[in-house]
């Protein structure tokens, strides 16, 4: 493992490069960006990607923030991984880095999960947002996939691959490993995964 950087090497890093101009990217098609990753419907939801990329870049912007949907690693792998480098790669014509998002917790309660399936092999999203329930009241909680102990070898191979794949590839410009942990009644509910994932 690395050894963590030095406040120097922090901003020797930051001050080797552009100002960072970027923003959460959703293809305008697109649910959740899952399209992207998926085997249904890829090639469309990629085009149409490009397009706003082009945009982007003509706009300025340098860098994009998007969330990886583990689901899809996990029941289309090899789809996810070409994927995944297809995206990096299209990002890279357009002078744009990714900054993943691994692991969320702006969820809701697993009993309000729907996973509408309109096309065989076509994932979708859930209609039903954090911010429609009552998880910020606190009387529910938001579910996680790091919920489930069985889950704990298979985030761990995610993480791993993941990380081994791109963790020095400069087209991914940052981690976002935990998107606002303590989300939706969670408080420190994902704290040890977290930490793990870290890791």
């Amino acid at each position: 493992m690395t050894e963590k950087w030095t406040k120097e090497q922090a901003w020797e890093w930051y001050n080797s490069r552009p100002w960072i101009t970027g923003f959460n990217f959703i293809p305008k098609d697109s649910i959740s960006g899952i399209e992207l990753f998926q085997e249904w419907g890829h090639e469309e939801a990629m085009k149409n990607a490009e397009k706003e990329i082009a945009l982007a870049e003509e706009l300025g912007f340098n860098s994009v923030r998007m969330m990886l949907p583990f689901y899809i690693w996990r029941v289309q792998h090899d789809a996810f991984m070409a994927h995944l480098e297809e995206l990096l790669c299209m990002l890279d014509r357009h002078h744009i880095t990714l900054m993943p998002i691994l692991f969320n917790d702006c969820s809701v309660p697993k009993e309000r999960y729907k996973e509408p399936d309109p096309v065989p092999g076509y994932f979708g999203g859930s209609p039903v947002t954090p911010f429609d329930d009552d998880t910020q009241g606190g009387e529910l909680i938001g579910w996680n996939i790091d919920d489930d102990p069985a889950m704990k070898p298979v985030i761990e191979q995610y993480v791993k691959e993941l990380g081994r794949k791109y963790g020095k590839d400069e087209r991914v410009i940052v981690w976002n490993v935990w998107n606002e942990p303590g989300n939706s009644g969670r408080l420190s509910k994902s704290l040890p995964m977290m930490e793990n994932v870290f890791r």
